[in-house]
Parts: C-alpha cells; sequence; structure tokens
C-alpha cells in the first residue's frame, strides 16, 4: 500500500500568450505517491509508460515507484534506484550504485506540459535527498534533456544511439547528472 506525501497545487490549463489564462481555468493538484511494487503496481506503471512512451516498461526489483494523481486519475508514474550505502560496483560506469538513478518519468500525453511530471520529479528528488545525498543520474530521452535541465541536471558527455528496437523515443539518450547539494 503507498502512502501520499506531498500535494504540489497549480493552474492546469495554459496561458495564452496573447490574451492571458483562459477564463475557465480550473485549479487542479497532482498528489505524488511511493508505492509498494505488487503485480497491481507494476501493470498500472507499464499501461502508463505504454500510453506516454508507445512501450510497456517495467520496473526492476528493489527499484522504488512513484505514482502522479490529478484526483483519482492515474496520471504518471517514475521509478529510481537508490544509490548503494556501501557501494560494490564500478564507480566508472555511469549506471553504478555509486549514485542514484532515474530510471523512468512517465506522463500520459494528453497531461504533458501541466507541471505534473515536474511535480513527480521534485518529489522523486526529495525523496532520494532525504535517503542520502548523493548524486542523481539518468539517462535521458533526447526530447526530454531540457525538462530535465529545468531541475538542475546537466549533461555528461555526448548523446548517443541506443542499439536496442522498441520506442523510437528512445533511440537516442543523454546521461545526465544531478550533483548532490
Amino acid at each position: 500500500m503507498g502512502y501520499l506525501i506531498s500535494e504540489f497545487p497549480f493552474i492546469s490549463s495554459r496561458m495564452n500568450h496573447r490574451r492571458g489564462p483562459p477564463a475557465n481555468q480550473q485549479r487542479s493538484t497532482t498528489q505524488v505517491k511511493q508505492v509498494v511494487r505488487t503485480e497491481k503496481t507494476r501493470r498500472d506503471f507499464r499501461r502508463i509508460a505504454r500510453e506516454s512512451s508507445g512501450e510497456a516498461f517495467d520496473t526492476e526489483d528493489g527499484d522504488k515507484m512513484f505514482f502522479a494523481y490529478n484526483g483519482s486519475d492515474l496520471i504518471g508514474v517514475g521509478s529510481l534506484h537508490l544509490a548503494a550505502r556501501t557501494p560494490l560496483g564500478d564507480e566508472s560506469m555511469f549506471l553504478s550504485d555509486h549514485f542514484h538513478n532515474i530510471n523512468f518519468v512517465f506522463v500520459k500525453s494528453h497531461h504533458k506540459h501541466q507541471g505534473h511530471g515536474s511535480c513527480l520529479l521534485r518529489f522523486m528528488l526529495k525523496y532520494v535527498h532525504q535517503n542520502q545525498k548523493k548524486s542523481v543520474r539518468v539517462q535521458s530521452a533526447a526530447k526530454a534533456v531540457n525538462f530535465f535541465q529545468k531541475h538542475g541536471f546537466e549533461s555528461v558527455g555526448e548523446p548517443f544511439e541506443t542499439l536496442c528496437g522498441g520506442s523510437p523515443l528512445f533511440n537516442t539518450l543523454v546521461n545526465m547528472q544531478r550533483t548532490a547539494i
């Protein structure tokens, strides 16, 4: 069973730069919860990933899962892997257990560009820094680089092409890091 940790209120409709905010703005709240990894939460995670990216991604054993809701509607999912307290792996590898790793951040297509993904990522970053103050890494899809840069991530190296098939969204990835504060 998950638990509610944070709510982020925001105005859900977009602003028209010429005329100002639409007259029918509705106040909305994004609720982000950490959830326990069960068959049901994994199924929900895969469904949102598929709706967002065209491919059903799953979480790994030991990953932390987070769900974002708009009211009672599940609109976003994220997962991360916490850095090990006593790392065993090679620190030279980008995705090693020396760092926290954001694995996925997905938001349903019709809820994108409304702040939900930012609420989800901010919550995940707060969670990792409360756990252990270490740098956070992500292998970002090229289209999501600006999103992560807005949240303090910097590119590490050049973009690279992936060898696996699947969603074209992930054909080019960029290693990014947010230094622990």
